[in-house]
């Protein structure tokens, strides 16, 4: 899968710029390659969330290293097997060094909650006998999706899949993301190797990709869509079944999945969704000396005696009693606070619909008109001199080029 982003410009005005300027759209992803990250608005700092900032990683560490691209991307990096299907696009923002410079660390109480409810997704994927045959989709704001990865991150392999830089004015604050792959980068690195046996890959994605984009004047429009395995990809790896995690139950995945699931379900594969919510801290938790217990306190149903209960709502899973605190599923209590799944995917009409070129595998699926792109004024050479998010406005100034 090429990672880069070819840049697909049209002439569609010459009218109202001097003899040797030209309106060219483009990619705003080229654009952004071309002109450096914050084109048309050199000078302008990222904003984050100030009580969101971080002095510190989550294993203690200053995390300095991870501002280096080649060091972050190594820290994420998938395996072998599934290395062709990660996308990491926002990762390599960072040899920009006028990025790299501005960026800061960053996590929250929303991130710790999804950090510690996956760990107890984490804690019965370590109880199953066939985590490898299932692939999970994690598909929550950026942030909160890689705080979900590292909880998991023992029992399961992130497979990170990020296809935008940030901007200044980003329709999607992929900052914050990269900002929160910062913050695990160490966690994530010492994981795998902690590893054992097959795992389940956890493809990780930012719902913001699809954010409404509403004005070119206040934003850039660094939207894209996901490309996933096809269905006979997943079964040619030994993949049965697809899981869907969000934060909070939902009943259909965003837009650009919709063909995905619904061409999952056409080949045979099991597709469910679970909402990370499903765990909750059981308040009688207490961590037993000598006992190892992965889920943190956080159970399915939020609390132990329904933890396994899991097993009877998603059956495509075996359990395996790994740990003697965990009850046989047959014994677990159905969790009233915990519905039954009935996810079933639906083909809908998307934005996304029937846009898929390069055959069955969607390799370089089409955008739709107008999404993800970005008008600019060239100079002689090419030489970007403003752009604009829109198809009307007045073009932004970009007065320096590069990282």
């Amino acid at each position: 899968m090429g990672l880069g982003v070819a840049a697909v410009a049209s002439v569609v005005g010459v009218a109202a710029c001097g003899k040797s300027e030209k309106k060219v759209e483009m990619d705003t992803l080229s654009a952004q390659k071309k002109g450096g990250w914050d084109v048309g608005d050199k000078g302008l700092r990222l904003s984050f969330p100030a009580a969101s900032t971080q002095m510190k990683d989550s294993k203690g560490g200053s995390g300095s290293a991870y501002k280096d691209a080649n060091a972050l991307q190594a820290a994420t990096r998938a395996g072998d097997t599934w290395r062709k299907y990660e996308m990491p696009t926002l990762f390599q923002s960072l040899e920009q060094q006028s990025l790299a410079s501005q960026m800061k660390m960053m996590a929250n109480g929303e991130m710790q909650k999804r950090y510690n409810q996956a760990a107890g997704l984490g804690s019965l994927l370590s109880s199953m006998a066939n985590p490898e045959k299932t692939m999970l989709i994690f598909d929550m704001p950026g942030p909160v999706s890689v705080a979900a990865a590292a909880g998991v991150s023992e029992f399961a392999e992130p497979v990170f899949w990020f296809d935008n830089w940030p901007h200044p004015k980003g329709v999607v604050k992929s900052h914050e993301t990269l900002g929160a792959a910062m913050f695990f980068a160490a966690e994530l690195e010492e994981n795998k190797g902690k590893r054992k046996g097959k795992v389940a890959p956890a493809i990780v994605l930012d719902s913001n990709r699809l954010n409404p984009y509403t004005s070119e004047k206040t934003q850039f429009d660094n939207r894209y869509a996901v490309t996933l395995p096809t269905g006979k990809e997943l079964k040619g790896m030994g993949i049965e079944s697809v899981m869907y995690v969000t934060a909070t139950d939902k009943s259909k995945e965003l837009d650009d999945i919709n063909d995905y699931a619904v061409e999952y379900e056409k080949e045979g594969l099991k597709i469910s969704m679970l909402a990370l919510d499903a765990f909750q801290k059981d308040p009688e938790y207490k961590p037993e000396e000598g006992k190892k217990d992965p889920s943190r306190g956080y159970y399915y149903g939020g609390a132990r005696h329904h933890h396994t209960h899991f097993f009877v709502y998603y059956p495509m899973f075996i359990y395996r009693p790994m740990y003697p605190m965990y009850m046989a599923p047959t014994a677990s209590r159905a969790p009233a606070r915990v519905r039954k799944p009935a996810y079933k995917p639906s083909a809908r009409k998307t934005m996304f619909s029937g846009r898929k070129t390069g055959g069955a595998g969607g390799v370089g699926r089409r955008k739709p008109t107008g999404f993800g792109r970005v008008s600019t004024l060239q100079g002689k050479g090419g030489k970007i001199l403003g752009t604009r998010s829109g198809s009307v406005g007045r073009f932004r100034s970009s007065s320096s080029f590069g990282g």
